[in-house]
Protein backbone atom coordinates (compact mmCIF):
# COMPACT_ATOMS: atom_id res chain seq x y z
CA UNK A 1 0.00 0.00 0.00
CA UNK A 2 1.40 3.40 -0.94
CA UNK A 3 0.77 6.79 0.66
CA UNK A 4 -1.93 7.83 -1.78
CA UNK A 5 -3.91 4.72 -0.96
CA UNK A 6 -3.49 5.31 2.76
CA UNK A 7 -4.71 8.91 2.46
CA UNK A 8 -7.74 7.81 0.40
CA UNK A 9 -8.53 5.12 2.95
CA UNK A 10 -8.20 7.63 5.81
CA UNK A 11 -10.51 10.10 4.05
CA UNK A 12 -13.06 7.34 3.47
CA UNK A 13 -12.91 6.27 7.13
CA UNK A 14 -13.35 9.85 8.35
CA UNK A 15 -16.30 10.34 6.00
CA UNK A 16 -17.89 7.08 7.19
CA UNK A 17 -17.37 8.00 10.87
CA UNK A 18 -18.84 11.47 10.32
CA UNK A 19 -21.85 10.01 8.49
CA UNK A 20 -22.33 7.41 11.24
CA UNK A 21 -22.14 10.00 14.00
CA UNK A 22 -24.62 12.30 12.23
CA UNK A 23 -27.00 9.38 11.73
CA UNK A 24 -26.97 8.69 15.50
CA UNK A 25 -27.76 12.30 16.24
CA UNK A 26 -24.25 13.13 17.42
CA UNK A 27 -23.67 16.84 17.84
CA UNK A 28 -20.81 17.72 15.49
CA UNK A 29 -20.26 20.95 17.40
CA UNK A 30 -18.60 18.79 20.07
CA UNK A 31 -15.80 18.10 17.62
CA UNK A 32 -15.09 21.83 17.32
CA UNK A 33 -15.19 22.36 21.11
CA UNK A 34 -11.36 22.23 21.59
CA UNK A 35 -10.98 24.97 19.02
CA UNK A 36 -13.63 27.08 20.78
CA UNK A 37 -11.88 26.53 24.11
CA UNK A 38 -8.59 27.67 22.59
CA UNK A 39 -10.27 30.73 21.08
CA UNK A 40 -11.75 31.54 24.48
CA UNK A 41 -8.31 31.15 26.08
CA UNK A 42 -6.77 33.47 23.47
CA UNK A 43 -9.46 36.08 24.18
CA UNK A 44 -8.85 35.74 27.92
CA UNK A 45 -5.09 36.18 27.50
CA UNK A 46 -5.57 39.23 25.27
CA UNK A 47 -7.96 40.74 27.81
CA UNK A 48 -5.47 40.18 30.63
CA UNK A 49 -2.65 41.73 28.60
CA UNK A 50 -4.80 44.78 27.88
CA UNK A 51 -5.72 45.11 31.56
CA UNK A 52 -2.06 44.89 32.60
CA UNK A 53 -1.01 47.43 29.97
CA UNK A 54 -3.69 49.85 31.24
CA UNK A 55 -2.56 49.28 34.84
CA UNK A 56 1.07 49.85 33.83
CA UNK A 57 0.12 53.09 32.07
CA UNK A 58 -1.91 54.31 35.05
CA UNK A 59 0.87 53.46 37.50
CA UNK A 60 3.42 55.17 35.27
CA UNK A 61 1.28 58.30 35.20
CA UNK A 62 0.88 58.20 38.98
CA UNK A 63 4.62 57.76 39.48
CA UNK A 64 5.40 60.59 37.05
CA UNK A 65 2.96 62.84 38.93
CA UNK A 66 4.53 62.00 42.28
CA UNK A 67 8.04 62.61 40.92
CA UNK A 68 6.95 66.00 39.58
CA UNK A 69 5.44 66.91 42.96
CA UNK A 70 8.61 65.88 44.78
CA UNK A 71 10.79 67.87 42.38
CA UNK A 72 8.60 70.94 42.94
CA UNK A 73 8.87 70.45 46.71
CA UNK A 74 12.63 70.01 46.42
CA UNK A 75 12.89 73.26 44.49
CA UNK A 76 10.87 75.10 47.15
CA UNK A 77 12.96 73.66 49.97
CA UNK A 78 16.14 74.55 48.09
CA UNK A 79 14.99 78.15 47.67
CA UNK A 80 14.04 78.37 51.35
CA UNK A 81 17.42 76.95 52.33
CA UNK A 82 19.23 79.49 50.20
CA UNK A 83 17.19 82.34 51.72
CA UNK A 84 17.99 81.05 55.21
CA UNK A 85 21.70 80.90 54.36
CA UNK A 86 21.61 84.48 53.03
CA UNK A 87 19.72 85.67 56.10
CA UNK A 88 22.10 83.97 58.53
CA UNK A 89 25.31 84.76 56.64
CA UNK A 90 26.07 88.05 58.45
CA UNK A 91 25.50 86.48 61.84
CA UNK A 92 27.64 83.44 61.12
CA UNK A 93 30.57 85.52 59.81
CA UNK A 94 30.58 88.03 62.69
CA UNK A 95 30.17 85.55 65.48
CA UNK A 96 32.64 82.85 64.46
CA UNK A 97 34.36 81.59 67.61
CA UNK A 98 38.13 81.51 67.50
CA UNK A 99 39.74 78.12 67.63
CA UNK A 100 41.04 77.27 71.09
CA UNK A 101 44.64 76.22 71.46
CA UNK A 102 44.91 72.83 73.06
CA UNK A 103 47.82 71.62 75.10
CA UNK A 104 49.65 68.54 73.88
CA UNK A 105 48.95 65.45 75.86
CA UNK A 106 51.91 63.93 77.75
CA UNK A 107 52.09 60.98 75.36
CA UNK A 108 52.44 63.31 72.41
CA UNK A 109 54.92 65.53 74.23
CA UNK A 110 57.41 62.66 74.79
CA UNK A 111 57.77 61.98 71.10
CA UNK A 112 58.23 65.64 70.19
CA UNK A 113 60.99 66.61 72.61
CA UNK A 114 63.55 69.16 71.32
Amino acid sequence: MNIEQLVKRQDALVADMTKSLKARGFDTAVIARPIEIQKSRVASIKSRIEALENFKRQQGEAIDKEIAELKAELELVGKALEKDREFLAPATKAGKPKAKATKATPAKAKGTAR
